[in-house]
């Protein structure tokens, strides 16, 4: 049976009356509509509106002011009808197999194929709904450069604040701005074209970071009535506007450039070595995961354990200080992000005041720690330079293949084994070493750390032991 159609499966059905989708679209259908609408694993959803002609197929979700849009071009037998959300999971797989939908009277029968298994289930939805229709928009054209920043948008905001709308993203009309915080970092980027002149603020939906979502040569944006709407390749999403919440006034926490006692130019090796390295550094999993960064001489990031003498740092080679020498202690989780976002250098205010990157249409401001917990430079320390490191080798990304035609599944060709390559999220073996290498510094710094403690103990044994000796011999002298 391998190979063969679906449709010669269930020869009870032509092929032109059934409305053809694949397990993989479904799958994908699933992850993207849970993003949009905010569901967890385990939720029944909403149901899906299906619409289909010969202008291509259309499924719809819709639930709390949330919606969400898919378009697949072609022809297709027209029909218009509802599928439980179950659907999705019922029929997903990782492989282009078909899935075949036929519309009755009664139902929904579906017909799809697991390990060379006919699979053929009715979908019934009582009292469906009206179908989901959007109101007329009047949209803007952006580049995909929109969709990117919405992305760091949203992985900016604090889901868990009640006092502002700190889970959602401002769209700046009058400047073209797309603003997010989550009270410790601020980002801004600008250079967009919004329909409206106001601001507004939508949810900073999962959906804006799933990568599904981020797919095509241009993005439109529009208003209409209380929604935004995005456009995104076959992709289209509605969010309700947040009209009766309160963002903060982040004009007034955005230091002036020209005020800073300190500059330190980043190029892009020291940047990108530094976030990659610089969760290696001891003390990442202690809270707000502190480094000091020392500006005085070369460019330093410190780090070590509570309680150690030695610490561990990141001497940036490649970069270089104007103005001030200044010491401050920042999370280096917020300083990793700055380089990840490209940024090519710091502005510093000082130890108590914010930091402010800006590059282009985008600005980045982050809270610094205090600076009691600001790490002393040490002649003992145990340095790691930048320009000494060499860089993980990029592994060439391989072309996905043509979708497979609609057929049964053959089992022995979903074993890795058999395909002969490894899984696509596998990690390489430059990969493996790279890691492995930054294990093995974590391990020689946390060993050359034990190995003085272990010193001192036994320097301090030693004081003891001649201290007692000392007393005995007095005590003999009194005899």
């Amino acid at each position: 049976m391998t190979g063969e159609p679906v449709t010669s499966l269930f020869p009870q059905h032509k092929e032109s009356c059934l409305i053809p989708i694949t397990r993989k679209l479904t799958k994908t259908l699933r992850s993207v509509f849970r993003a949009a609408l905010g569901l967890s694993a385990q939720s029944n959803g909403t149901p899906l509106h299906v619409k289909t002609g010969p202008d291509g197929l259309v499924i719809s979700a819709a639930m709390f002011g949330l919606g969400i849009r898919y378009r697949l071009d072609g022809s297709f037998p027209e029909h218009e009808f509802w599928l439980p959300f179950e659907f999705l999971k019922e029929t997903e797989g990782n492989r282009n197999d078909a899935v075949l939908l036929d519309p009755t009277s009664d139902g929904v029968d579906v017909q799809w194929v697991v390990d060379s298994v006919p699979q053929t289930r009715t979908f019934i939805i009582e009292n469906a709904p009206d179908a989901i229709e959007l109101p007329a928009v009047d949209f803007t054209g952006n580049t995909p450069k929109l969709l990117a920043a919405l992305k760091e948008a949203a992985r900016t905001c604090d889901h868990s604040s009640t006092r502002y709308a700190l889970s959602c993203i401002q769209l700046r009309g009058e400047t073209g701005e797309v603003v997010a915080t989550d009270s410790h970092q601020l980002l801004v980027e600008g250079g967009f074209q919004f329909p409206w002149d106001d601001n507004v603020l939508i949810p900073g939906s999962k959906l804006l970071t799933h990568r599904e979502f981020r797919t095509g040569d241009s993005v439109k944006i529009g208003r209409a009535e209380d929604v935004v709407v995005l456009k995104a390749g076959p992709w289209t999403a509605w969010m309700s506007i947040e009209k009766d919440r309160r963002f903060p006034e982040i004009d007034q926490v955005i230091p002036n450039v020209n005020a800073a006692i300190a500059t330190i130019s980043i190029p892009q090796d020291d940047g990108d070595f530094l976030a990659r390295v610089v969760k290696q550094l001891p003390a990442n999993n202690e809270q707000h995961s502190p480094v000091t960064v020392d500006l005085n001489g070369s460019i330093a990031v410190r780090a070590r354990t509570d309680g150690a003498k030695i610490p561990t740092e990141l001497v940036l080679t490649r970069s270089s200080r104007t103005g001030d020498p200044v010491r401050f202690c920042t999370n280096r989780k917020l300083l990793a992000r700055a380089m990840q976002l490209g940024f090519d250098g710091l502005h510093v205010f000082g130890p108590d005041s914010p930091v402010l990157c800006v590059q282009g249409d985008r600005k980045y401001v982050w809270m610094l720690l205090e600076k009691d917990g600001a790490i002393k430079p040490s002649k003992q320390a145990i340095r790691i330079e930048s320009a000494a490191t060499p860089k993980p080798a990029v592994q060439p990304s391989t072309p996905p293949g043509n979708p497979t035609p609609m057929k049964s599944t053959n089992p022995s060709r979903n074993t890795e084994a058999a395909k002969g390559t490894q899984p696509d999220n596998a990690p390489s073996l430059i990969d493996r070493a790279e890691s492995l290498r930054e294990s093995l510094q974590t391990a020689l710094a946390d060993t050359r750390n034990l190995i003085t403690t272990l010193k001192q103990q036994q320097e301090t044994s030693r004081s003891v032991q001649s201290a007692l000796k000392s007393l005995r011999q007095l005590e003999a002298l009194e005899v």
